[in-house]
């Protein structure tokens, strides 16, 4: 394994952090385009870790070594920091279905209910009967 690889890989996941960190800033400030723009470099750090095969590398290594070796450490060093990852991850995808849960309220909020108490007329002006039952009250 090279040391470079893992120094790569350690890169991308700190940009990745970054990115998740902007992210979160745009979200809570409701910068929406920077939000959107955020979501390419995201997706294409997300695709080169999942094709690098650093991850099964270190892990076969670090499973043929007999102690806690060079190999085990930088793999958790690596699934630590993929674990802040993905914490971050989470946080902002709260925080999304947070704020469209408060956007749906409040679109029901501008919704006209039906009146079950309004009545209607027919065409000879009499009063016609509602499919809503009136409360037994009225």
């Amino acid at each position: 394994m090279q040391a470079l690889d893992i120094e790569a890989t350690k890169k991308s996941i700190e940009t990745l952090k970054g990115i998740l960190e902007t992210e979160f800033e745009a979200l809570k400030n409701q910068e929406i385009t920077r939000f959107e723009q955020l979501q390419e470099p995201k997706n294409s750090i997300l695709e080169k870790l999942a094709k690098s095969n650093i991850f099964e590398d270190l892990g076969f290594e670090a499973n043929q070594s007999a102690g806690y070796d060079s190999s085990s450490k930088s793999l958790d060093i690596l699934n630590s920091s993929l674990k802040k990852c993905k914490d971050l991850q989470t946080r902002n995808e709260v925080l999304i279905r947070h704020k469209l849960i408060a956007i749906r309220e409040t679109i029901e909020s501008f919704a006209i209910p039906s009146n079950p108490l309004s009545d209607t007329y027919d065409k000879i002006g009499n009063i016609s009967k509602s499919p809503t039952k009136r409360p037994r009250n009225f």
